[in-house]
């Protein structure tokens, strides 16, 4: 199985919806304090053409035989202008989902490596990402990859009444 990889259009967005909800409801089942099913579509059509023509967006398609096997979103930012911090831009994964059938192929990693190879190009001197303490499976992919951990969120709940 050969996968291809190619900038998204706005052709994909109806496919796309599929794998949002993919990983939208991983997100809702592991942490439902945080997430909820939204009462229409999670990112509409307007959100989706924004990302497209918004030239710090890199949303990247996996193919296999003409059907979608996953995506990659990052966005560029640049480091707040605080002296202490080295000016730098970055580029955050916001986004990465390979359907379950595509998995364990090499697909998640033509992805990240695509997402490396664009944010060269656009000047980032790295890419960073958020991955969630439930997500055991992602960690360890990122790790095998070269991802080190920079930081931990941590979360303190407030009860409310």
């Amino acid at each position: 199985m050969k996968a291809t990889i190619r900038f998204a259009n706005a052709q994909d967005y109806v496919p796309l919806l599929d794998l949002f909800e993919l990983v939208d409801t991983f997100h809702r089942e592991n942490l439902p304090t945080i997430f909820q099913k939204p009462a229409g579509s999670a990112r509409d059509q307007d959100y989706f053409e924004s990302l497209l023509l918004d030239q710090e967006n890199g949303l990247f398609i996996a193919e296999v035989e003409d059907e979608i096997a996953g995506f990659i979103l990052a966005i560029l930012h640049d480091t707040l202008p605080f002296s202490v911090f080295i000016p730098s831009r970055l580029a955050l994964v916001s986004d990465i989902v390979v359907k379950t059938e595509f998995r364990m192929q090499g697909i998640g990693r033509l992805l990240v490596n695509k997402i490396h190879e664009w944010a060269e190009t656009q000047g980032a001197s790295a890419v960073e990402l958020t991955v969630y303490s439930f997500n055991q499976a992602a960690i360890d992919f990122y790790k095998t990859i070269g991802y080190e951990t920079i930081n931990f969120r941590m979360r303190y709940p407030i009860i409310q009444g």
